[in-house]
């Protein structure tokens, strides 16, 4: 297989598993997030025998398995309440700034 993306390595696991599907379709690939929830969802269809990955499919899903922890790796999450109109006011503004709205909100909070 020629050098391919980690978001193309995405596509074959979403391809095999409905869960991978599901939990790979919502974060963007430059989220911080993607790369844990790739890592759990390739190991997790990796070590099912019941997947009939190819092996240059499990060769290319196993290249892109991060296991190195991320120093910067944020592990606090803060839950806040907003109403409808101020989701979507703030879901707008991210939207302009071509950020999701966690990165939104620590770009104007953090300077980052």
């Amino acid at each position: 297989m020629p050098d391919l993306t980690i978001q193309e390595a995405a596509r074959i696991l979403m391809a095999h598993s409905l869960e991978a599907a599901r939990l790979l379709a919502r974060p963007r690939p430059d989220s911080p997030i993607f790369q844990q929830i790739y890592n759990r969802v390739a190991a997790d269809v990796l070590s099912d025998p019941q997947q009939a990955l190819t092996p240059q499919e499990r060769a290319l899903v196993a290249q892109f398995v991060d296991m190195q922890p991320d120093p910067e790796t944020r592990s606090f999450m803060l839950h806040v309440r907003l109403t409808e109109e101020q989701r979507a006011a703030l879901q707008d503004m991210a939207d302009r700034a071509g950020l999701g709205m966690s990165e939104y909100v620590r770009s104007r909070l953090f300077d980052e």
